[in-house]
């Protein structure tokens, strides 16, 4: 929405100001080989301390920028509302609307019935003909959802966000990617009843703790390696904490290392099988593997 000053003043004549600067709405683009200013951006942002709390590192803050970026969003509103669930990206069903307003020219979306039992929704795109969508009580009962906290609180809303996502992935594939809200991923995640994303404040894990979950035993760390060493002496050598080995995970994560080639790899350099085995000696060499893609530097 453009903002317009009313003024009672005569207009005067000016000198256009020549700027080699783009458009303030062209979103600045990160491509694989300005990856470390995208890291260092991020980092920045983490830093601040106004990132949602389930970014907890700047790989993950990059990838969601990187996520955003393929749908024309600037990086604060990527932040802001992509959510990472299960491995999976997902939208608000109210960013969903907002992105096939704007790149599909002529879209529309009218809601023609929304009760606690029903909503049916018509979505409309130049050159084709109207689609009428329904989500009922019957397909939330179907599914398992009705006896989930966020429906019990706003049958009428759920139903309604429902509708207009599945909808528009019907209808506007192109302009959403094929993206789904993350009460659809997740049922038992607090719902923003206003947006139908996530309730502010609302952390999830995310892929990276499912990873964790298959590389980090739940047990205490391991004790400490003793080494001989000369003079019959015996070197304690430390293993890497919790903390560490968490963040070579979400490493794994952020480069597209896989569980099994990261095992594999401790099992073929370090004759170890899980991260609690890891010795402080090596966790750099690891943490470089690791950014390298999985590839010996």
């Amino acid at each position: 929405m453009t903002n317009q000053t009313s003024t009672s003043l005569k207009s005067v004549d000016t000198i256009p100001i020549q700027s080699e600067d783009p458009p303030r709405n062209e979103i600045e683009r990160f491509t694989p080989s300005r990856m470390g200013n995208l890291l260092t951006f991020a980092e920045g942002l983490l830093k601040s301390g106004f990132l949602p709390a389930a970014i907890r590192t700047k790989e993950q803050a990059a990838a969601i920028i990187l996520t955003g970026q393929e749908l024309d969003l600037p990086p604060m509103l990527s932040l802001r509302e992509v959510n990472v669930i299960q491995g999976k990206p997902t939208l608000s069903a109210q960013l969903m609307l907002t992105l096939a307003y704007t790149r599909i020219p002529g879209f529309r979306m009218n809601v023609i019935e929304s009760t606690d039992t029903r909503c049916v929704m018509e979505f409309i795109r130049p050159g084709q003909k109207p689609y009428q969508h329904e989500f009922t009580s019957q397909d939330a009962d179907a599914l398992k959802l009705l006896d989930k906290d966020n429906w019990k609180k706003q049958r009428k809303t759920m139903l309604r966000w429902r509708c207009a996502a599945s909808g528009l992935r019907v209808t506007a594939p192109d302009a959403i990617a094929g993206f789904y809200t993350a009460e659809e991923i997740n049922p038992d995640l607090e719902v923003n009843y206003q947006t139908g994303g996530l309730a502010e404040g609302e952390v999830v894990k995310t892929s990276v703790t499912t990873l964790a979950d298959d590389l980090m035993p739940k047990r205490v760390d391991a004790k400490p390696a003793a080494e001989p060493v000369q003079n019959g002496e015996i070197k304690v050598e430390e293993f890497i904490t919790r903390d560490e080995r968490m963040d070579l995970v979400n490493l794994c994560e952020s480069f597209g290392v896989s569980k099994d080639r990261f095992l594999a790899y401790l099992s073929d350099t370090y004759q170890i099988h899980t991260t609690a085995e890891i010795k402080r000696s090596a966790f750099e060499a690891i943490r470089s593997w690791i950014r390298n893609g999985g590839e010996t530097i």
